[in-house]
């Protein structure tokens, strides 16, 4: 699902149109913070681990066990279990979203560049039609690679923090 105004805004080339980013943003924003809450599950699950591996060593460590302790600690465990299996399906989701996202922005970097490159006149390429669709093709691929870091700059001062 490609926005047809990520490519009338490379196609045109007018200057009073929005910038490419504002353009990726409004067609890939919303899939884009669809993953990053998957990333915030994924870390908050992280996070609660060590939490509940600390509450069932305390458990362990008290003298005498009465049906209480061994209630909370089936408990404990139970959701050890369940956030360790939600954290790696948030992960892997995470990451699934991401790449698709960041190939879906490829896709539309390489199609509205090479359809700017098609109106351009003969007369006005500096390089080979194959030599730029290389180039094209390149920068296309380095912005969809930098994709999946964009969350980072807000998860790993997180991950520090914690």
């Amino acid at each position: 699902r490609l926005d047809d105004e990520l490519f009338a805004l490379a196609a045109t080339g007018c200057a009073d149109r929005e910038p490419v980013g504002r353009a990726l943003w409004r067609s890939f924003g919303a899939e884009f913070s669809r993953a990053g809450l998957l990333k915030l599950a994924s870390d908050a699950c992280q996070l609660a681990t060590p939490l509940l591996l600390k509450r069932i060593i305390g458990l362990l460590e008290k003298p005498g066990g009465d049906a209480a302790a061994l209630r909370a600690g089936m408990l404990a465990s139970s959701l050890l279990l369940l956030t360790s299996s939600a954290q790696a399906l948030c992960l892997r989701h995470y990451l699934v979203r991401v790449s698709t996202t960041g190939l879906r922005v490829r896709a539309a970097l390489t199609g509205a560049l090479y359809r700017k490159l098609l109106r351009l006149s003969p007369a006005a390429q500096l390089a080979s039609s194959g030599e730029l669709v290389n180039l094209v093709g390149a920068d296309a691929q380095r912005i969809a690679d930098l994709t999946p870091y964009l969350h980072a700059l807000w998860f790993a001062p997180l991950q520090v923090a914690a």
